[in-house]
This record gives C-alpha cells, sequence and structure tokens, in this order.
C-alpha cells in the first residue's frame, strides 16, 4: 500500500504503533481482558498448535532448500570447465543452471552435513529431556543431565566446526550496534516524515492496521496466557492478563519509532520454557500416564533468557559460527516439544492407536 501511495513505509508505521499504545491503553483501563472467558478451549489449541506447526515446517523447508541450493551429485570435480559450477555424466560434462543469492552453492556434502546437524541437534536435547523424566539412575543425577539438554546442542556446533572441508550457512551477524541500512535511515524514525512530509490523512488512516494489530496482539498474549495457565499445568502462581497486553502492546507500539519489530508473546518459547520447569511423578502405576508433580515456579530462568538474547549484540563473533542447520534444529525441538502440551495433538494421534490401547 506504501508503495502504491508513494508513502514511506516506516513513517506509517510509526503511527500505526502510536494508534496501537492509544488502543492498548485504552483497552487496558476498561479491564476488557476479561474477553478472554469467550476464547474456547479449542481456539486455543488450535492457536498452539498452529504455531508449532510452522516452527517445524520452516525447520524442514530450511532442508529443503539447503538440498536445492547444494543437491547430491554423481561426481564433484575439483577445477570445473571455465569456472562453471557442474558435474560429469559418464565422459560428458554437464554444466549446472546458475543460481541466484549470495554465499556458494553446490558444494559438496552440505546437504548431508546439515541435515545430520539439523537432526542430531534435535535428538540430543529430545531424548536428553526425556531422560530428565526416565526410571534411570537417582532423581538428582536425571535432573542435572536433563537440564543440560539444550546446552549439550553445543557438541553438534563442535561436530560442524571440527568439519573444515564441508561448507555449511552460518548465521548473518552485522558488525556492531547499527540499523539495517545506515545510509538510509538513523535510529529514530520522524513521525512527521524523512524526506517528505507525511499526509495528515495518512496519520489518521493508520488508525484501521493499527486495530488489526491490536486484535492479533490481543489473541496472541491472551491465548498465550491461558495455554500456560491451565489446570492441568498445575501452577500455583496467577497470571497477569492485563499487565502483560500493556507491556506487549505498549512497548511494542513505541518500538515503531526506532524501526524495531513488534513484540510478540512467543507461545512456543514459553510453552517449552515451562515444560523444562515441570517436574513429573515417577511413582507411578505401570501403564499410568506419567502425572505434573510440580512446576518450579521463578523468574531467574525468564531474566536469564532475556539477558543473553540482549548479549548477543556483543556476541558476534561467536553467533557468527553457529550453523543455521543447529539453529533450526533448536526450532524443530520447541515445535515437537510444544506439542507435546497440546491436547489437540495427542487426540490426533489417536486416530493411529487401535481402540483397544
Amino acid at each position: 500500500f506504501c508503495r502504491a501511495q508513494d508513502l514511506e513505509y516506516l513513517t506509517g508505521r510509526v503511527w500505526v504503533g502510536l494508534w496501537l499504545v492509544v488502543f492498548v491503553l485504552a483497552l487496558v483501563a476498561a479491564e476488557r481482558s476479561f474477553l478472554v472467558r469467550y476464547i474456547s478451549p479449542f481456539t486455543q489449541e488450535i492457536f498452539a498448535f498452529l504455531i508449532s506447526l510452522i516452527f517445524i515446517y520452516e525447520t524442514f523447508y530450511k532442508l529443503y532448500k539447503v538440498f536445492t541450493e547444494h543437491p547430491l551429485l554423481p561426481f564433484y570435480p575439483p577445477e570445473a570447465p571455465g569456472g562453471v559450477p557442474g558435474c560429469w555424466s559418464g565422459a560428458k560434462w554437464q554444466a549446472l543452471p546458475p543460481t541466484e543469492g549470495p554465499g556458494p552453492r553446490n558444494q559438496p556434502n552440505t546437504a548431508l552435513l546439515s541435515l545430520i546437524l539439523i537432526l542430531g541437534t534435535f535428538f540430543i536435547a529430545f531424548f536428553l529431556r526425556k531422560f530428565r523424566n526416565s526410571r534411570f539412575w537417582g532423581g538428582k543425577a536425571r535432573r542435572i543431565i536433563g537440564d543440560f539438554g539444550i546446552p549439550s546442542i553445543l557438541v553438534m556446533v563442535l561436530v560442524d566446526y571440527s568439519i573444515t572441508d564441508t561448507y555449511t550457512g552460518k548465521l548473518t551477524v552485522p558488525t556492531g550496534l547499527s540499523v539495517t541500512s545506515p545510509d538510509k535511515r538513523s535510529w529514530f524514525i520522524p513521525p512527521l516524515g524523512s524526506a517528505r512530509p507525511f499526509p495528515p490523512w495518512m496519520m489518521v488512516a493508520a488508525a484501521v492496521p493499527a486495530l488489526l494489530v491490536l486484535i492479533l496482539i490481543f489473541m496472541e498474549t491472551q491465548i498465550t496466557a491461558l495455554i500456560v495457565s491451565q489446570k492441568a499445568r498445575r501452577l500455583l502462581k496467577g497470571s497477569g492478563f492485563h499487565l502483560d497486553l500493556l507491556l506487549i502492546g505498549s512497548l511494542g507500539g513505541l518500538r515503531g519509532l526506532f524501526g524495531l519489530p513488534w513484540l510478540t508473546a512467543a507461545t512456543v518459547r514459553h510453552v517449552t520454557h515451562v515444560n523444562a520447569l515441570t517436574v513429573m511423578r515417577t511413582a507411578i502405576a505401570p501403564g499410568d500416564k506419567p502425572q505434573i508433580q510440580e512446576v518450579r515456579e521463578q523468574r531467574v530462568t525468564g531474566v536469564l533468557i532475556a539477558s543473553l538474547v540482549g548479549l548477543s549484540i556483543v556476541m558476534g563473533a561467536v553467533l557468527r559460527r553457529i550453523p543455521l542447520a543447529v539453529l533450526f534444529g533448536i526450532f524443530l525441538y520447541m515445535g515437537v516439544t510444544s506439542l507435546s502440551g497440546i491436547q489437540l495433538s495427542q487426540q490426533l494421534l489417536l486416530i493411529f492407536m487401535p481402540a483397544k490401547h
């Protein structure tokens, strides 16, 4: 729309954010968060299920792109005639079609190594999480090993680092703290326009997309709170529906002044976080399903997660060594583990189980 009307997109986004702050303040002041009572459990399950599927889909889509950019060839010659990538078919050279985009293409063993890194990252974290609630060793030893499920992913980073003759895509992290295009804009986005004045009618019309953003943020924030605070999880502390909406909506709207993305409730990350803090009962009768014993509710892990995200700004040299395959292996783990806390996924599995079971 902004391109068609010859408008500055970031300036329009600023006004959408300002209207969002106004709407959120009015919604919280009127205590309209009680509308969550009309959100049925079925809606909650569908919402969380779709977000988990997005994480899983993005993992396999990335793997598909890797196999497309680095296909498995019958032979990888060290020197291509004329520098053109291709493969030998018998005694005849077959040139591969040119590809567009950054980074090398048609690298040998890249696709297979990426597959190994994704699956290795997933299975290490997944089975160590399962080991935490198993019957092996003592309870303290299981918890210590289970707590190192995610950090053990560093093993796959070391595996990639030790294999120097195979290319794998790495994270792209800019050097230092700067905006995406320093030559085009500064840190602050002027609400009245940067290159030319922003039309007043668009300042008012920005209320329409702001209303749509409000609905999205309201649904995601409140549904995430409802999923996390389900009775089956045995949480003792209540949820701050009004405060959560106020912080996410207001801070997210003001971030538009600096060209930053909106804040979200991060449903998958929060469900995974609660699952990691959940302690299951081990003294159960044979054949019974594991039951939740307690959830260790505290704010230390949340503060540490947010602090590490902030410290990532100064850890660019380290982050550039992390393969994208390992990162998407984490996404696959988060998507699969969050499905375990969704009743809809468990009910779908019943379709493939005999009725007598």
